[in-house]
């Protein structure tokens, strides 16, 4: 086996696939990202007409636009918040083989599936 070669356990090649690569970017911050774009013109144009009435107030319908824009932006908040405690891949490649890329614990270089 090579040098760039690593014998990785089924578990632990499994867990390395299901990581993301980056840090605070996956599918469900950029659904949110996404969602809190698209609902900040609806929220704002219904904040923006309910300014322009004699006495400012929401209707139901530009209640419902604004409270959709703050859902998305709480999603994206969350999404963000609990990508700060996901391991990269990089970062659990590190855990289990160190820098070096020698294996540092009797289980990573293990065959067993």
């Amino acid at each position: 086996m090579t040098d760039d070669q690593l014998s990785l356990p089924y578990g632990s090649a499994r867990m390395l696939a299901n990581l993301p690569r980056t840090r605070y970017y996956n599918e469900s911050t950029a659904a949110a990202l996404a969602g809190t774009i698209a609902a900040l013109l609806s929220a704002g144009s219904a904040l923006l007409h309910a300014a322009q009435r004699s006495s400012f107030g929401l209707e139901i319908f530009e209640t419902i636009q604004v409270l959709i824009f703050f859902g998305f932006l709480v999603w994206l908040f969350a999404s963000l918040m609990y990508a700060r405690e996901d391991k990269t891949s990089a970062e659990y490649l590190d855990e289990l083989y160190g820098p070096s890329g020698s294996s540092v614990n009797g289980t990573a270089a293990s065959s067993d599936h």
